[in-house]
């Protein structure tokens, strides 16, 4: 099969969707396809996977283009034109605000890619569930796994519980409000928060119980994870959160908001829909082996990256058959100029 993914920026980039959608790449080279990523931003071809940010690649003829979100650049720009492209679309629902979801989008794709209840809601509101079709993301096991050392490097010692929050310094993320709230809790915990950019002012200030980091290296977040005590995901809203799966390999329990991947994931972690239930689960938190045992096996059995290319084959083998490949429609490059 041939495939283009499309995205707002590729790996080497640091972030949960560059990290994805190069791990989904590279296991589809693994099993024989074909694979494009056309990014926005990126630093060339990777690991055995061309990369480009020429829109021209489009006039090749795909078994799928798979787009994920429609953040400005190139996934925007294919959603917009989804129905007159010669290959069909698959529109990943990653993002759950209103504004962020155009029903153009959702109408002119050729299908639609759900890993939550969240994306299904949107699409059967729309009026488009025969589109729908499980596209579940996951995590390199192996890559998730985090090295010891993160405490020593950072000087916090072995005995103190360590809550651990990660992620880019993005305003969805609420790293300042999570800190205003754990510095409000009981105790002598610390919260450690992680970032690789700050442009949207929205790292913490250091306090004596929180602990704001820039870690543009991964293997510093996933010796992070392996060693905190517990995970918090504080983001009103996520397409996934990634995080929790590698928290859940790593064997660190969580806790997060309603949202994304959580609300998938509950029976493994611990949920909130109001700050006052967060500072309660901080304030009580024990960990539950047995919940943490069926966690990780669950990851292991439901989300890794091989089920989400498993989950993509099927998808191509759904098409209609009006948008299959002997149907195709060619057109202009010109087009996009």
């Amino acid at each position: 099969m041939r495939f283009c993914f499309v995205v707002h920026r590729a790996a080497p980039f640091p972030g949960g969707t560059e990290v994805f959608m190069q791990a989904m790449a590279e296991d589809a080279v693994a099993r024989g396809h074909s694979v494009t990523i056309l990014a926005g931003q990126h630093q060339g071809d990777l690991n055995g996977v061309a990369v480009t940010s020429d829109m021209a690649v489009l006039d090749q003829a795909f078994d799928m283009i798979v787009v994920h979100g429609s953040s400005d650049g190139p996934p925007r720009r294919v959603l917009d034109s989804a129905a007159t492209l010669p290959s069909p679309v698959l529109y990943m629902l990653v993002a759950h605000y209103r504004h962020h979801i155009r029903a153009a989008h959702l109408r002119q794709a050729t299908l639609l890619g759900w890993s939550t209840p969240m994306d299904q809601q949107i699409i059967a509101r729309a009026g488009h569930t025969a589109k729908a079709t499980r596209l579940r993301h996951g995590i390199l096991p192996a890559a998730a796994l985090g090295a010891p050392g993160f405490r020593a490097k950072y000087g916090i010692a072995p005995d103190r519980q360590m809550f651990l929050s990660c992620g880019g310094y993005w305003p969805n993320k609420r790293m300042k409000p999570l800190a205003k709230l754990f510095d409000a809790t009981k105790g002598d915990a610390l919260l450690v928060t992680t970032g690789y950019d700050n442009r949207d002012n929205a790292m913490p200030r250091a306090s004596d119980r929180v602990l704001p980091l820039m870690l543009p290296d991964r293997s510093d977040v996933t010796s992070a994870i392996a060693e905190a005590d517990c995970y918090l995901m504080h983001s009103r809203d996520e397409g996934f959160g990634l995080v929790l799966l590698e928290a859940m390999m790593n064997e660190t329990p969580w806790i997060s908001h309603e949202t994304g991947g959580a609300t998938v994931l509950q029976d493994f972690g611990q949920i909130y829909r109001q700050d006052a239930d967060l500072i309660r689960m901080i304030e009580g938190f024990r960990p539950d082996p047995a919940r943490i045992a069926a966690a990780r096996a669950h990851a292991l059995q439901e989300y890794t990256i091989a089920r989400t290319v498993d989950d993509l084959e099927q998808a191509v083998r759904h098409v209609p058959e009006s948008r299959s490949p002997a149907r195709r429609r060619w057109w202009s490059f010109a087009r996009w100029w």
